[in-house]
């Protein structure tokens, strides 16, 4: 045991070096190639501990594998979900293949890296003591999931427990469940877990806006799912029940078909598919377009469109219209375009063309009222929930996850058996 040691020193050598130490003194290509050889080193450190269990660091337990796919893909729905009501936008970095290409063997020898040494570390805990070191294993992973300046950051009462609500609670939540899997099924089980989530986000050309309060609640939910999924394991997984002497028939393909939906969705949304879709919030346009109609608008050159056409665009207050287009005036390059709702008296203000969006070609009546009551019971309800349980909600989990870990090992410590395969 006192070589696994090395472990965690190497590990949190290579935070050290990644986010204090190289970027101090390496920029560009050059301290990317530096951070991919630290977690290279943790990554080979892990294996040359992880030695003589390596049956079990390299098992496929594939149920286990499942669930935590399974667990991941309920954390990106819920955040996608979440997404629908509140909006979506583009990633905060460079988004391109280029850029991708360049990063994502950094991205993806991190993340190996720290998956091989937390199973490394999680399998090599004896039957004594396993939850003690368990969830010390959790709370160092969890410590190094902010980068050093959110620690930084937290120098107030306010500010620290915002941090503590924000960052560290969430973390610990996955942390523990992703030790746990590493505990239970290998290096293959928390490795789908987090990286399922962390594909997501580097390769959706869109994500949810949501704000980290959500955001914090739905990784604390995902986490206490993923505990009850772990206690229903003890039990096998029946692979199908009978309904009336016959099989009952697979959801997965309308699983699919809805999750293919909810993209589709969740890209046209911000316009990644070449529409937009936009509901009409006032009678402006009536009786062309009334309240709660859903108009898609597609980008079109300024010198393509006609009087007569239904355009979108934003005002000088940041305000998006859609009005009829009534005169355009001016040559290419500088033209000026006036405005008017159907049902107003007068025009708008001209706008330029840098103020047009695009141009709406199809409408679907009536289907934006659905969206306008969902996101207003969402929006209240989001607000209650972040005024008055999250802190709360997010303290209670991380004691009930501990006391769920603490109460297994009061119970002979089942979790021994799950990964001899007497209960899977």
């Amino acid at each position: 045991m006192k070589e696994r040691v090395v472990v965690p020193l190497l590990v949190a050598a290579a935070f050290l070096l990644q986010n204090v130490l190289i970027p101090l003194v390496l920029k560009g290509d050059v301290a990317l190639a530096a951070d991919t050889v630290a977690w290279l080193a943790v990554a080979a450190g892990s294996l040359l501990v992880s030695s003589r269990p390596g049956a079990e660091f390299w098992q496929r337990d594939w149920p286990l594998i499942g669930l935590a796919a399974l667990v991941a893909f309920f954390q990106i729905f819920l955040g996608v979900f979440a997404g629908f009501f509140v909006g979506f936008a583009l990633p905060s970095w460079n988004w391109s293949t280029i850029a991708l290409t360049v990063q994502l063997p950094f991205l993806l020898v991190a993340l190996v890296g720290t998956e091989m040494s937390r199973a490394a570390l999680a399998l090599g805990l004896g039957s004594r003591s396993s939850t003690q070191r368990l969830l010390l294993v959790s709370v160092f992973y969890a410590a190094l999931t902010p980068t050093v300046s959110m620690y930084l950051d937290a120098t107030t009462p306010a500010a620290a427990a915002e941090f503590v609500v924000r960052a560290m609670i969430p973390a610990l939540a996955f942390s523990i469940l992703a030790t746990y899997f590493a505990y239970l099924g290998g290096f293959f089980c928390n490795f789908t877990l987090m990286g399922g989530m962390a594909a997501f986000n580097w390769f959706s050309p869109v994500l949810p806006d949501i704000t980290w309060m959500v955001s914090s609640l739905i990784s604390v939910m995902v986490a206490a799912f993923g505990f009850m999924m772990l206690d229903r394991a003890v039990k096998p997984f029946p692979s199908h029940r009978l309904v009336r002497g016959r099989k009952e028939k697979s959801h997965v393909p309308y699983i699919m078909a809805l999750a293919v939906v909810g993209l589709l969705g969740v890209w046209s949304s911000v316009g990644f598919l070449g529409f937009t879709p936009s509901i009409v919030a006032s009678g402006s346009m009536s009786p062309s377009l009334r309240p709660g109609d859903i108009a898609f608008v597609v980008k079109a050159p300024v010198e393509s469109l006609r009087v007569g056409d239904v355009i979108q665009y934003v005002t000088g207050s940041g305000m998006v219209i859609v009005h009829r287009l009534v005169q355009i005036e001016g040559t290419p390059g500088h033209l000026v375009l006036v405005t008017k709702g159907d049902a107003n008296s007068a025009p708008d203000d001209p706008i330029i063309e840098s103020q047009v969006i695009g141009k709406v070609v199809l409408s679907l009546p009536y289907l934006g009222w659905a969206s306008f009551y969902l996101k207003e019971a969402f929006s209240s309800m989001l607000s209650f929930v972040e005024a008055n349980f999250l802190p709360f909600a997010a303290a209670l989990f991380a004691a009930v996850t501990g006391g769920a870990i603490w109460w297994r090992k009061e119970r002979n410590d089942p979790v021994r058996r799950l990964r001899k395969g007497l209960a899977i």
